[in-house]
């Protein structure tokens, strides 16, 4: 158990985000979560999300997660040491809309099963992407400090 012997022990480090944020990243979580379970449902029906094209989707995926990332930065003015945090926090908000969506209504991400696995596996990966690189943004990259 830690032991909290002034203010200081109990003073937020840099990565912690205000209310103001916090409300920001949750409703662009929740945004982004509905803008993307479209392109997965009309995705799907394009056939973009399986075989050799699914390939070329996932990986035009990470410059858009690249600049996703950015808009949620500036648009939350998140600062160095809050991107990791913020991102995380609109990735779990949207992560819960998804868990909801795939349980109750499946049908929004597409008609098969084998389509609301495909749009699942780009929703994992979509996720991913966007950790690790609000992760390079906030810990690699100087031109973000």
């Amino acid at each position: 158990m830690r032991n909290i012997t002034s203010m200081q022990d109990i003073t937020p480090t840099t990565n912690t985000l205000s209310s103001k944020q916090i409300l920001i990243v949750c409703s662009l979580g929740v945004f982004f979560w509905l803008v993307f379970a479209l392109v997965i449902r009309f995705g799907n029906g394009m056939g973009i999300f399986g075989g050799a094209i699914g390939a070329v989707t996932f990986l035009l995926s990470v410059p858009i997660a690249w600049f996703l990332i950015l808009g949620i930065k500036t648009m939350a003015g998140l600062t160095t040491g809050q991107i990791m945090t913020g991102l995380g926090i609109s990735s779990a908000t949207a992560g819960l809309c998804d868990g909801i969506a795939l349980t109750w209504m499946p049908s929004l991400y597409g008609n098969e099963l084998s389509e609301v696995l495909l749009g699942a596996a780009y929703i994992i990966w979509g996720v991913g992407i966007i950790l690790i690189l609000a992760y390079v943004m906030d810990t690699r990259l100087k031109e973000f400090q």
